[in-house]
Parts: structure tokens; C-alpha cells; sequence
């Protein structure tokens, strides 16, 4: 019997990377779980650890980018199982132009997913988790988004709004 024995954990970014090891990890304590990330083969690889515990998984090919994927990839979950438990945003695309050479499809793609995806991911999955008047939501960013780093401006500004973000959440 695992510690989230019958929770619905959706974790988004779960391809690769810190998201894979806490999709797996949920997998292991019990959790019905779901890893969602834009790549099909990475979600795959997810999958074949998860089965290899003997973990209940499922993939979702989801690019948080585009608020339609965010639309299904939530009301999937909530279709499947009726609630969503747990909710991990572990997005993150680098780009490291310097200021100088950063176009605004740089700044666009940086920002669209990591920004402005967590945050619809979050409205969405909070809206379902406030209907059930309980649930849990982790957003990851690093160290750079408190710190930042020469030549990761846009990355950096786009963790530092994740970590305001999250802050500021009611």
C-alpha cells in the first residue's frame, strides 16, 4: 500500500527529466497517474518504468503552450477518473540567446509555455480541484529564477514569474 494509493496525479513535463522521476515516483506510491509533455517517445519511456513497478500510467501528448491541450488534457483526466488529486507543473523550455539577439519568437515561445501555460494549467486543474474542495499543486522552477544567469534572460524571467506566480495563488 503506497502513500497516494488511489490519487489521480497529472504531471506535466513528465517526458523527461525532474517530471519523469516524479511521475514514476507517484506511480510507485500507488497513484493513478498521468504524464503529459509534447513528445510522444519521451512519454513512452515514462510509461515502460512506470510498468516495469507495476504502476498504473497513462500518457497525454500536450503541448501547455496551446490552451486547447491544456482544455483536454485536464477534462481527460477528469473524463477517466472522474477528479484530479495532484497536480505538478514541470515545464521548462531553454532558449539562451543574449538580450541582444533575442527575438520575440524567442521571448514568445519561452513565455507561452513556460508562463503561460503553468498558469492555465493551474486555473484549470484548480477549478476541477475546487469543485472537489480538496487537491495539491507543486510548480517547479529553479534557482534561476531568484538569481538569474548571464545569457538565460528569458528563461530566467520566465521561472522568476513562475515562482511570483505561484506565490500569489488564491
Amino acid at each position: 500500500m503506497g502513500r497516494l494509493d488511489g490519487k489521480v496525479t497529472l504531471v506535466v513535463g513528465g517526458g523527461t527529466g525532474i517530471g519523469k522521476a516524479i511521475a514514476v515516483g507517484y506511480a510507485k506510491e500507488g497513484a493513478v497517474g498521468r504524464a503529459a509533455g509534447r513528445s510522444t517517445a519521451k512519454l513512452a519511456q515514462t510509461l515502460r518504468e512506470i510498468g516495469r513497478l507495476g504502476g498504473d500510467g497513462t500518457a497525454l501528448q500536450a503541448n501547455v503552450a496551446i490552451l486547447p491541450d491544456i482544455d483536454r488534457l485536464v477534462g481527460s483526466v477528469v473524463d477517466s477518473h472522474g477528479r484530479l488529486d495532484v497536480l505538478v507543473n514541470s515545464v521548462g523550455v531553454f532558449l539562451n540567446p543574449t538580450i541582444a539577439n533575442t527575438s520575440d519568437e524567442d521571448w514568445d515561445y519561452v513565455m507561452n509555455v513556460q508562463l503561460k501555460g503553468v498558469f492555465f494549467t493551474i486555473q484549470r486543474a484548480a477549478r476541477e480541484m475546487m469543485r472537489q474542495q480538496e487537491g495539491s499543486i507543486t510548480d517547479l522552477a529553479r534557482v534561476l529564477g531568484v538569481r538569474g544567469k548571464a545569457g538565460s534572460c528569458v528563461y530566467c524571467a520566465a521561472k522568476g514569474g513562475i515562482i511570483n506566480m505561484t506565490r500569489a495563488l488564491q
